[in-house]
């Protein structure tokens, strides 16, 4: 078995959403969960051989699924020993149905009692430590190449 093991510098706060979970009550999970990563990962090797970035909008009829090929297994990524990390809980504003669409008027003549108070968490970390492991050598040095494209990371 061979791991590889690489660094994420995060440019803004997270949110891994623990499901199932509460509408009102919005949790993270304080690492980037296994499933995200091997998305991710999936993410920046598209677009490391000029590939279009792969949709990530909601499709009911066909939901896309990007995740590495099944030789490699992602591990998650972790907060960095000795560096700064933590979960920030706020209150957000929010429709009380998802199909609720007043907000957006131009002109807000009813539905001012539609909103409601959601607490939101979001993970906020200086640096993290991802995993690969896979039972090859092959291929690992390609992700060691990988650069960060500005590319989200997406709970998939």
């Amino acid at each position: 078995m061979y791991c590889l093991e690489f660094k994420i510098k995060p440019t803004a706060a997270m949110t891994f959403r623990i499901l199932p979970g509460s509408i009102l009550n919005i949790a993270t999970y304080p690492f980037v969960p296994p499933t995200t990563l091997s998305g991710f990962l999936r993410r920046l090797a598209m677009l490391s051989v000029e590939l279009d970035i792969p949709e990530t909008r909601i499709n009911k009829d066909n939901p896309p699924i990007y995740a590495l090929p099944p030789r490699y297994l992602a591990l998650g990524a972790y907060p960095s020993v000795n560096t700064c990390c933590g979960v920030h809980r706020t209150y957000r504003k929010g429709m009380r149905e998802f199909n609720h669409d007043s907000f957006s008027r131009l002109y807000q003549d009813e539905d001012k009692a539609n909103f409601q108070l959601h607490t939101w968490e979001y993970f906020i970390a200086e640096e993290l430590v991802g995993y690969v492991v896979t039972e090859s050598s092959q291929g690992l040095e390609y992700f060691q190449r990988l650069e960060s494209y500005g590319c989200k990371i997406v709970e998939g």
